[in-house]
């Protein structure tokens, strides 16, 4: 299994390219680029909130379209009690980062207790969940690898709106995105 961490990014406007500076094992340090759509706005999130499940909304800050297709970062909000079910993902890996209040995560067989500045990582393959456990809204941000997640919370979304949804309306659109609930 090959490791690779990215070490530092550059972003040079002026000619669309965004370098990756990347390292492993084997490769030690290698610079990659990647050319940007020239229409790319740094800094502007994506702004659409879409609400998926009672208690969760999920903002879009940057999607596929923005980041070349290479990954999609979303901030979620969460009530007291709210989360996903768990499930498995077969297509991405998200990554978590705790912004506010408390989250229990379910990741595996661990269960951890997650508070501001918490960062964790639900591999695909590996069973995972949350839910915020403060009596406060809680807030953090998740990173899925590749993009296209935004897709999967945009049906989700149209479903959560839709007062006769079916449970296995949910777990279709589920599976339609590579996931399996457990």
């Amino acid at each position: 299994m090959r490791c690779t961490a990215i070490i530092g990014t550059c972003f040079a406007p002026e000619h669309g390219l965004l370098q990756i500076r990347t390292a492993n094992r084997k490769t030690k340090s290698r610079y990659k680029f990647m050319k940007l759509d020239t229409h790319l706005t740094v800094g502007v999130p994506s702004c659409k909130t879409v609400t998926v499940m009672p208690g969760m909304e999920i903002k879009y800050l940057a999607i596929g379209g923005d980041t070349g297709g290479a990954y999609s970062v979303f901030e979620i909000d969460c009530e007291p009690g709210a989360g996903p079910p768990a499930h498995i993902h077969s297509l991405e890996d998200e990554s978590f980062y705790v912004l506010e209040g408390t989250f229990e995560f379910h990741i595996g067989d661990q269960t951890l207790i997650a508070t501001p500045g918490w960062f964790g990582i639900g591999p695909r393959g590996l069973a995972h969940a949350f839910r915020a456990t403060s009596d406060k809204p809680a807030k953090m941000l998740m990173i899925a690898n590749p993009s296209g997640f935004e897709n999967f919370f945009d049906e989700l979304g149209d479903l959560h709106a839709n007062p006769d949804t079916a449970p296995s309306q949910v777990e279709k659109v589920f599976a339609a995105y590579g996931m399996q609930l457990v």
